[in-house]
């Protein structure tokens, strides 16, 4: 780990090196994750960092705050969160989230929330998306909500079917409006046979 500082804010952040073409930079908890070829110069990548620094720390410390266990986002705004024992049930209230939960494991307890708040949002977004989607010949399909460790949401051609991540549910709701929009294109630009089946 190496430390980069500007106008009072240090920034810690780990260099990997690996075969890939490109360079990412990922914010991860209490640090900036940077992967990057095996030729890349540090000094590029100090420069990078050094560049857009007041964003990375900025993201970091929104990320160190969404990641405590006393406090949960909920459509992009942040409550303090109190946990008890007890079968769950959760209120939100107006800069409190108040859960039961058989067990105390805080991350089991936020993800049981985030499934309920989008199942229970899920048929609002649809409306607001569902007169979009007829001008398109396109019809509302099955969405499953899951918890889901890398994407926001994936279409299934098979089943014909949506799922969405409920990590969304932590996020302002223009991003699930946003990956549904994203998903249902995957429809329209199928092969025209498969689609007038489908619409037909």
């Amino acid at each position: 780990m190496k430390t980069i500082s500007k106008n009072g804010r240090t920034l810690t952040y780990r260099i990997e090196f690996k075969e890939n073409k490109h360079t990412y930079l990922r914010v991860k908890p209490g640090y900036l994750l940077v992967t990057t070829n095996v030729r890349t110069r540090i000094g590029d990548i100090e420069a990078i960092i050094f560049k857009n620094f007041d964003s990375y720390v900025d993201r970091l410390d929104e990320l160190s705050d969404k990641t405590r266990d006393d406090r949960i986002s909920l459509w992009g705004k942040t409550y303090d969160f109190i946990v008890e024992k007890g079968p769950f049930t959760y209120t939100v209230g107006k800069d409190f989230v108040k859960a039961t939960f058989p067990h105390a494991s805080i991350p089991e307890v936020k993800r049981a929330i985030f499934g309920q708040e989008m199942s229970e949002a899920l048929p609002d977004f649809e409306k607001a998306i569902e007169d979009n989607l007829k001008v398109l010949h396109i019809r509302i399909l099955p969405v499953r909500i899951k918890y889901l460790r890398s994407k926001f949401g994936s279409y299934h051609r098979k089943k014909n079917e949506i799922t969405l991540n409920s990590y969304l549910a932590r996020l302002d709701p223009v991003y699930t409006t946003y990956v549904l929009y994203h998903e249902y294109a995957y429809t329209y630009f199928r092969p025209p046979k498969i689609r007038q089946n489908l619409i037909s």
